[in-house]
């Protein structure tokens, strides 16, 4: 069995992980492998949570980015690597979607896995390039049925939360957009801030920065409720 982190879409519960104490790891270094490029919110948390466990468990914690093909390539990795304990995966909801879209993963994500502990969850935010001309889900909406399938939404993958999320929207709304796949969440992002896609669902914390800067802009978010540093979302 290998180890894997399983990382989800408020909160970080690192109580779980790092229950154990350094003496029961028999590692001098661990390998915390991250299935997407850097720069996105499963990064940013991975060198979060890689410090901890340097901390905590008195060890070397390496963070290793291998993305690619909806995650599958860092998930393989870790797969295939010796089950020591020494190589360990921050996945996300790739883990449990992936088995469910594709007939065939060059892994089995029960036997080939430990999940070890939720890490965080993180909800998503419905973003547009400023430059678009709407200030509401429904005057996107309305500018999606003027212009049907001229809109372009990227995600970080075939399968992603954030995919899926946009394919949804689409459903529920009644409109067309073009899905535009990308190997991680940071270079779609750069795309959306540079105005070759219209439109993405990402990570709040991903996205705040940038529109508190003008470079996109919030018409909402995935949460059941509003979320304290967006009052008016």
């Amino acid at each position: 069995m290998r180890i894997a982190f399983i990382f989800a879409t408020i909160g970080i519960a690192l109580e779980t992980l790092l229950a154990a104490p350094a003496q029961a790891y028999p590692v001098n270094q661990i390998q915390l492998t991250v299935p997407f490029p850097a720069g996105g919110t499963t990064d940013v948390l991975a060198r979060e949570l890689g410090a901890r466990l340097s901390k905590e468990l008195d060890v070397t914690v390496i963070i290793q980015n291998r993305p690619g093909a909806s995650a599958t390539v860092g998930s393989q990795f870790v797969a295939r690597a010796a089950p020591d304990g020494s190589q360990l995966l921050l996945g996300s909801t790739h883990h449990v979607i992936n088995p469910t879209l594709q007939k065939s993963l060059p892994y089995d994500t029960k036997k080939d896995f430990t999940d070890i502990a939720l890490v965080a969850l993180v909800p998503n935010a419905l973003v547009v390039n400023p430059d678009l001309p709407v200030r509401s889900v429904a005057d996107l909406i309305k500018l999606a049925k003027e212009k049907p399938g001229t809109l372009n939404f990227g995600s970080p993958g075939v399968g992603s939360a954030n995919h899926l999320a946009g394919e949804l929207f689409k459903s529920m709304a009644g409109i067309d957009m073009m899905h535009v796949p990308y190997p991680g969440a940071a270079p779609a992002m750069a795309n959306l801030i540079g105005g070759h896609i219209q439109v993405m669902f990402d990570s709040l914390p991903t996205v705040l920065a940038n529109a508190e800067a003008g470079k996109l802009r919030i018409l909402a978010v995935t949460n059941g409720e509003r979320v304290s540093s967006l009052p008016d979302t």
